[in-house]
Order: C-alpha cells, then structure tokens, then sequence
C-alpha cells in the first residue's frame, strides 16, 4: 500500500503541466506549492501577505517571486523564494512536480508553479516583511467542507476561490491550488465538493483598494 505523498509524486510524474492560457508577452516568475506530512496527513501550506504591503497587500498565495542571476532556472528560482520567505533551508526541499504555468492579470507575469516536499521537521520561520500568516492546512480540508470553495463567472470562465477563516485566496494563486487539489483527487479517491458560486468578485469588493500594476508575481 503507497502513500498518500507517494501517489501524488507518482501522478505529478506523469503530469503534463501544458500551459491552458495564452502566456505571449509574459515574464517568466516561478511559485513554490510547499507540501509536508503532518499527523493529520497531507498538508499544504498558504500564505497571507502583509497588509501594507503596496501590491498584493492582505492577499493569500504562495512564496515566489521573479528569477535573480544566481538561479539556474525556474526551480531555482520557487525554491529559493520558498526558503527566503517561509524561513528554512532550501535543501529540506524537495521538487516533486511541476503545475501548468498560469498569467498574473494584474502585471506582466506568468508564474510557473513548482510542488515541493517539505521536511516534515522543518519549522519555518517566515519572513515578517513578506509574511503576515503562515496557514498550514490539511489537503482533507479542501475535500470536507472546512476550507469552503467558491467561484465566480466572470463570463469567459469561472474563477475559484478558497475561503479560510482570516480571508479568500482568489486569482491565479487559486487556479493553482484547484489544478493540484483536482490532480490529488484523482489519485485519493475524494471529490472536490461543487463550488458556492458568488455574485462578487473578492477583488471588486468596494472595500477593495485599486491596485496598479504589479512588479511581483504572488496573485
């Protein structure tokens, strides 16, 4: 009998992370998905950006950021990012799939998103100047009801949204995590309950600040 982790390694092996959105123009950033076992199982791990932060400020999403001179590729590039704001070494990383790359709306990029095992002894210490909240948050909860899933039609398709109890994840950091809770799925046997469709969108809420745009790839 394999292992939760071992079936998602093996169906990320035989993934192919195709692009589905037109990424002409776009700059290449990278995105870390941390996941590690925990007592409850499988986890992943989100993060809240700091509030006053000028873009992306309050925004749930996951550690990245644009490729530096030192990275050899994007990978690199997600797990140095993953270490520097989650506040644990790079070598208790461990890649083990790729996710389809997916545009920012908001700037100019397009992230790459790279699944990454976490040892389960690490402790991270995240960087308060990137990070508000680390949210370390069992995969069951996505399938049970706890973390609620919402969407919006915004017409040309349907836009998710994971609600957790400081605030939603929306955008592409969304998108993201529901390829790799679809993919999760498939090798656990759980389904994805029907998403709460929402009349308003978490980003055109009137107490929602304009942003402009974006130098950094987190949404």
């Amino acid at each position: 009998m394999t292992s939760p982790l071992a079936d998602l390694e093996a169906i990320l092996s035989r993934y192919d992370p195709a692009p589905k959105w037109d990424l002409s123009g776009r700059i290449a950033a990278a995105i870390c998905i941390p996941i590690t076992d925990s007592i409850a199982g499988l986890e992943a791990w989100v993060i809240r950006r700091p509030a006053w932060l000028r873009h992306h400020g309050g925004e749930f999403s996951f550690p990245g950021g644009k490729t530096e001179p030192g990275d050899v590729d994007l990978k690199a590039t997600a797990l140095r990012e993953a270490a520097e704001e989650l506040g644990i070494p790079a070598a208790a990383l461990r890649i083990i799939g790729l996710l389809s790359p997916i545009p920012v709306v908001t700037s100019e990029f397009a992230i790459h998103p790279v699944v990454a095992f976490v040892a389960p002894a690490e402790q991270p210490q995240p960087a308060a100047a990137e990070v508000a909240e680390l949210i370390r948050t069992p995969m069951a909860a996505f399938y049970d009801g706890r973390i609620v899933y919402e969407a919006v039609d915004m017409q040309e398709y349907v836009s998710p949204i994971f609600r957790f109890a400081s605030g939603r994840m929306f955008g592409a950091s969304a998108h993201v995590l529901l390829e790799l809770l679809t993919l999760y799925a498939s090798v656990t046997g759980r389904e994805l309950p029907q998403p709460v469709m929402v009349d308003e969108a978490p980003w055109a809420a009137p107490n929602s600040a304009p942003r402009a745009v974006d130098d950094s790839p987190s949404r």
